[in-house]
């Protein structure tokens, strides 16, 4: 069963042979990195594919070029990727040494406690950690120095979480002496005074010892004692295992159990035993990497390039077979040539001469893929990620002072593609910052949104302090605090079954009976109010996981709480304002103040939450004697488990009442916690605790599934005490946040485990449902009514959708409904343009998760995720952590399936480049899965720790933050790599069609028209800084206007299938026809230093290349700064001197080329060179104003029409100002509207526009009167249309 025993080292013992604890998390060492590395880059088609061109460059019967231009090439290619792998993996090895040799105290036989390195470590080693050290291995709890056997640890970096949490010592068994031995009675404690043992939240003033005490050192060596345990595991939350001497056996459980990397705090000392090590850690374990993510066009740049071989592959066999046939015919009449005279290069078998003729044709075409698009991308994903936007201070968070940081630059691109944005709600949309606001005791609500006590100034526990929360229950309150002055001896600490009533009032309302109406009129019951009030105040201070702060308690003056929980904290923090305190709590014990009244609990069991069961438990002796369970937990959960009391009539409106009010806290955005308490007999304590012990010390296969039933056995009958509504208030500029994601087009969706009232509430509020009225709610109690529901929807959504998108609604209709525009306009920040949906129509959506799991897996999966394809906003109610992640797998599965029609799924996702991305946001541990199945997951750092974070693609302090990440740094990195790569295959392609466009003119002998170094430097050198420093830096349009004008998000067709052939092969023949052919047909021939030679017409050609190209960058580039303007001419004259510093270099080398050799002052000298290169530049030029001009005019992009606005009015200009400038509608019909501004002006006052059609059937006048448009006036509308 994967069991192990674990026996602790001493001298003289044979142990198991276990794993090292040296952890190693480089990749490489000095023997490994090189075949490692090359066989990492080597595997991608890519770099293959320029191995291959390199290799064949050296066969030089048939290579064109010299084999040390392509060779240089590409080892210059893997020389800057080896550095940067080298780099990286040094740090990780740094990392690893540093980790592996720091220094534990590690037992020796002695007892001595000596300094060891982590990496030592074995099983079964004693360990002495102390305070603010990480423990070095897994480690069982021994002594610890704070009194009860409790030590504190911090398990940030475990699981993230921040809060300290309490562990403590195993119990050790008794060997056959211990049992001869008197039992020595424990100290008697009385009532209402301190526990002997309770250890404060901060270092004890001990010192740590240098050698373990004589007595367990006797012990140690004289009795055998082994840890059995489970096998290696990545749970983090449960251990099963138990400590054996032959005479005992004492159960382990994960509360026993100190694990690597957490950090022991405010606890003096612990001594461990080392149980796990190196990789069998929990630490390591769970250390998994983060799945890898393509980006969007690396996936396009796949499958550009595979088309690009084609295209190679055809113009290569054409050539060839071309060379064939000029040989055959036109060849014969230059005798010269002795084309007749076959050698190895020229072989008279026609299939040879062909295949030879092609792998020439082939190395000379190997040009057409940049090979220095590959480690250009790299650098500028880089600077993009971790320079660029890691250090922009808008996303700086005001709090804690953290940058966002990109984490996983391969997809930063697709950060301007989003079109889902799946995001979680606590601590994600909301603060994660808790407060009880409401309370409902005895079916009466208490309390106000309104007052909020911590802000309120009043003393704490006092009567004011009461007022401040709820003056009638203070009254009841006053009432309690005389009944526990009263009874100091024969207090009841459970009132609620021993009261007549369970209601806080006396009176029923008349009509169904428990109905309370107008509960405000009802005569509250004030002593019976006060019993009910105490056993809820009870339950919320026994039923947490907290501990006490010493330190900052010490510092505010007052009790100060931590825990796992935010929620436990508010409700423990409320009561202790209202008297109700929660003063000391040991691994035994809880000690409460209750208005001056000193109560002590011991505690017999906790029942920790999960997931699963969404409630927690805490069983606890009471100071009368009596075992109370507390019990609180969602009330999808709670309810189901209640004592059921509706048979009486008290009961009844007790049942009612409180589910009113719990609907009333949802319709608030108020999250409920129901609290329920029972007693139990000490007989059923006893024989329920026996078989939970057992099944707790894992000495059965099943015994997980034995402690779930054990805890539905002792968890029911409650009696319902009361229900807590809690504030968790949203961050600073959600709302706002929203709108603008919903106004670039993007469909959002929240997904919470709060209840559907709640949920829809918190949704309103942050602008996710703009029409409450008119939600699409998904609810069903089977597979049959999910159904009838989905069909229902779904013809309603397409109702909604065919009014929204009608031209008199979208003019005269509501402001949600807006016309539905092609082309967005400027208009000011409230008028109907900035509605959410790109196409103006509001279609919303409300899930249950309990509608998701009937729906998920079956064949109305398909059919649900058609329907909210269709809607802007998506609300998911009660979702699991599963559930998020399956509904991400159903809407991406359906997007594909949409995109590929028939095609099989697994074929269609190699199309998934073409898609829009889908973005997850989450800030806690259960929304990793939700990160790691979108396509870019954001982590927010908030107060559930960092592992949302340490599983993300980027990670952001709040959620506002989102905005510009997509909008600004999304856009612009699509933008710069979209340019980078069209730039880079159009240099490339334009410089390959040169050598093309000469073969027709040498007999396509696969002659090249330059050198291989003068090649090499065109790809590496010469073209690749300027572009480089284009997609670093460039932008289209200020940042201001990113973020005013979010319409512009997801619309740029900079890097559509026609777009980029178009820019990569038809702009680059022209280019390459303008260069070749202007100085090829212009040589002069006579002279004394003519300009016919193979080499200076090569030259002179390259160099008007050069020009040409750089030229198309000019123009490329929308913001020209000063380091891009120099490298940009600089590299152009660069060329010049290339021509005198290669032949100098080569003659100091002793290899001369006459290739290169006096070429650069016989072309610079000649009037005609400098006449060619600039007639080619002026034709390229001309050409590629005109086509802007033209596109400008007619076929504007947003960004070419908001940049022309920031060159008018400036970035800055402020929204009142704003005027529309053109705009598109699609009226019913099919008609299209265009519109332009006859009356451009910046006084909103008297902003007008014209709208004409271009059959001239409609013509509206809108004008704006400050931030309002109205139509003014229609002359002409078709038959039919709406007004």
């Amino acid at each position: 069963e994967g069991w192990t025993p674990r026996t602790p080292r001493a001298r003289g013992r044979d142990r198991p042979r276990h794993v090292s604890n040296e952890v190693i998390t480089a990749k490489y060492n000095a023997f490994t990195f090189l075949p490692l590395f090359l066989t990492k880059y080597f595997s991608r088609v890519a770099y293959l594919y320029f191995l291959v061109q390199a290799a064949l460059a050296y066969w030089s019967e048939v290579s064109p070029f010299s084999p040390w231009g392509s060779s240089s090439a590409l080892l210059f290619v893997l020389g800057v990727a080896a550095i940067k792998e080298g780099i990286e993996d040094r740090k990780r090895k740094k990392e690893d040494m540093a980790t592996n040799q720091r220094k534990v105290e590690r037992m020796n036989a002695d007892g001595l406690f000596q300094p060891a390195e982590w990496s030592k470590l074995q099983v079964g080693d004693w360990v002495l950690v102390r305070d603010g050290d990480l423990f070095p291995a897994d480690l069982l709890c021994i002594k610890a120095a704070l009194p009860d056997g409790v030590c504190f640890i911090k398990t940030a970096n475990l699981d993230g979480e921040t809060n300290l949490k309490v562990k403590k010592c195993v119990e050790w068994p008794k060997s056959a002496d211990d049992r001869r031995k008197p039992a020595t009675p424990a100290p008697a404690v009385a009532e209402g005074q301190p526990s002997p043992g309770s250890p404060p939240l901060q270092s004890p003033p001990v010192e740590s010892p240098t050698r373990m005490d004589g007595a367990w050192l006797e012990e140690f060596h004289r009795d055998t004692r082994v840890l059995h345990c489970e096998g290696p595991t990545p749970d983090l939350r449960t251990f099963r295992g138990y400590v054996s001497s032959g005479i005992d056996v004492v159960p382990v459980t994960i509360d026993h159990m100190l694990l690597r990397g957490c950090m022991l705090k405010n606890s003096g000392y612990v001594i461990g035993l080392v149980v796990y090590t190196g990789r069998e850690t929990r630490i390591q374990m769970n250390m998994r990497p983060v799945p890898f993510k393509m980006g969007s066009l690396d996936g396009f740049l796949n499958w550009q390039i595979l088309l690009f071989m084609i295209l190679q592959l055809i113009i290569c066999i054409g050539f060839a077979v071309a060379a064939f046939l000029w040989r055959e015919g036109p060849s014969k009449r230059r005798y010269w040539l002795a084309t007749d005279q076959f050698t190895g290069s020229n072989y008279e078998n026609a299939a040879i001469f062909i295949i030879l003729s092609f792998i020439t044709n082939w190395i000379l075409f190997s040009y057409l893929i940049p090979i220095s698009l590959f480690v250009s991308m790299e650098m500028v994903k880089f600077w993009q990620s971790f320079i660029y936007m890691n250090n922009d201070t808008g996303m700086q968070d005001p709090v804690t002072g953290e940058y966002a940081r990109a984490r996983n630059s391969n997809v930063i691109e697709d950060l301007g593609r989003v079109e889902y944005v799946f995001s979680d709600k606590t601590g994600t949309l909301t603060a994660n910052d808790m407060r009880l606001r409401e309370v409902c005791i005895g079916a009466e609500a208490f309390g106000s949104m309104d007052r909020p006590l911590e802000l309120s100034g009043v003393p704490e526990g006092g009567k004011a302090a009461n007022e401040v929360f709820d003056p009638r229950l203070a009254q009841a309150v006053e009432h309690l605090r005389g009944y526990l002055a009263s009874h100091k001896k024969s207090l009841s600490c459970f009132q609620t079954p021993g009261l007549e009533r369970l209601v806080a009032w006396d009176e029923y309302r008349v009509g169904v009976p428990g109905y309370l109406g107008d509960s405000e009129a009802a005569e509250l019951n004030h002593s019976r109010l006060g019993g009910l009030a105490f056993d809820f105040w009870l339950n919320i201070c026994c039923c947490h996981s907290l501990i006490l702060d010493s330190g900052a308690t010490a510092r505010m003056g007052c009790p100060q709480y931590q825990g796992p929980s935010p929620d436990e904290v508010a409700l423990v923090d409320c009561a202790r304002r209202l008297g109700f305190v929660l003063t000391a709590r040991t691994s035994t014990h809880l000690e409460l103040d209750f208005l001056g009244k000193e109560l002590r609990l011991r505690v017999l069991n906790v029942l920790e939450f999960d997931s699963h069961r969404k409630r927690m438990s805490v069983v606890a002796r009471a100071p009368d004697g009596r075992i109370l369970l507390f019990a609180k937990g969602a009330d999808s959960s709670m309810l189901p488990i209640l004592h059921r009391t509706d048979g009486a009539r008290q009961g009844r409106a007790l049942q009612e009442g409180t589910e009113s009010h719990m609907n009333q806290f949802a319709n608030k955005g108020l999250r409920t916690l129901v609290l329920g308490t029972r007693e139990l007999s000490e007989k059923e304590w006893k024989d329920w605790d026996t078989r939970y012990q057992v099944a707790a010390a894992g000495l059965a296969a099943d015994s997980d599934e034995r402690m779930a039933q054990l805890i539905s056995e002792v968890e029911r009958d409650l009696h319902l005490v009361g229900v807590a509504a809690i504030e968790d208030k949203l961050q600073d500029g959600v709302p706002e946040a929203v709108q603008q994601l919903l106004r670039a087009g993007m469909r959002v969706w929240v997904l919470t485990g709060d209840k559907q009232q709640t949920a829809i509430s918190i949704a309103i509020s942050c602008n996710l449902i703009k029409e409450p009225g008119k939600l699409l709610v998904c609810n069903a109690e089977d597979y049959a009514g999910a159904e009838a529901t989905l069909q229902r929807l779904r013809e309603q959504s397409r109702e909604i959708i065919y009014k929204g998108k009608h031209l008199g609604e979208s003019f005269v209709g509501s402001s949600a409904a807006a016309a539905s525009p092609k082309r967005f306009g400027f208009v000011p920040s409230s008028t109907v343009m900035q509605t959410p949906g790109r196409d103006g129509v509001v279609c919303e959506l409300v899930l249950d998760g309990h509608f998701l799991s009937l729906v998920i897996g079956t064949p109305l999966e398909h059919k649900l995720a058609s329907l909210a394809a269709e809607c802007t906003s998506v609300l998911v109610c009660r979702a699991s952590p599963s559930q998020k992640a399956q509904v991400v797998k159903m809407v991406r599965d359906f997007r594909l399936r949409m995109t590929s029609g028939s095609t099989p799924l697994w074929f269609s996702k190699w199309f998934q480049y073409q898609e829009p991305r889908i973005l997850a946001i989450g800030d806690g541990a259960n929304d990793v899965a939700l990160l790691q199945t979108a396509d870019i997951g954001v982590g927010i750092a908030g107060k559930e720790g960092r592992q949302a974070v340490n599983n993300s693609d980027f990670a952001v302090g709040q959620f506002r933050f989102l905005v510009r990440l997509l909008l600004v740094h999304g856009q612009l990195s699509y933008y710069r790599l979209a340019g980078l790569i069209k730039y880079s295959f159009y240099k490339n392609v334009s410089f390959a069609l040169m050598f093309g466009a000469f073969q027709f003119f040498c007999g396509f002998s696969g002659t090249a028209l330059i050198d291989s170094i003068t090649a090499s430097f065109f790809n590496v050198v010469l073209t690749s800084l300027p572009i480089i420093v284009f997609a670093a830096m460039d932008q289209p349009v200020s940042m201001t206007s990113l973020l005013r004008y979010p319409q512009t998000y997801n619309t740029s067709r900079s890097l559509s299938f026609l777009n980029f052939w178009r820019a990569s092969l038809i702009r680059a023949a022209l280019t390459a026809a303008v260069a070749f052919f202007v100085p090829y047909l212009s040589i002069a021939t006579t002279g004394a230093n003519a300009v016919d030679g193979l080499a200076v017409s090569g030259k002179t050609i390259f160099i008007a290349l050069i020009g040409c190209v750089s030229i198309e960058m000019a123009m490329l580039a929308r913001s020209w700064t000063l380091i891009f303007t120099i490298l940009l001419v600089g590299s152009y004259v660069v060329t010049f001197a290339l021509f005198y510093v290669l032949p100098a270099i080569e003659k100091a080398a002793s290899v001369p080329d006459p290739e290169l050799w006096g070429v650069a002052d016989v072309m610079y000298g000649q009037p005609i060179f400098w006449l060619q290169i600039l007639l080619c530049y002026a034709i390229v030029t001309a050409v590629r104003t005109i086509e802007k001009t033209i596109k400008s005019a007619f076929d504007p992009e947003d960004y070419d029409i908001i940049a022309e606005r920031e060159h008018l009015h400036g970035p800055a200009e402020s929204a009142g100002s704003e005027t529309m400038r053109v705009l598109k509608f699609f009226v019913p019909g099919g008609v299209s509207i265009n519109t332009a501004s006859s009356a451009y002006s910046r006084d909103a006052s008297a902003s007008k526009v014209d709208v004409e059609a271009h059959d001239g059937q409609v013509a509206l006048t809108i004008e704006t009167k400050g931030d309002t448009p109205v139509v003014k006036t229609s002359r002409r509308r078709p038959p039919g249309a709406s007004p």
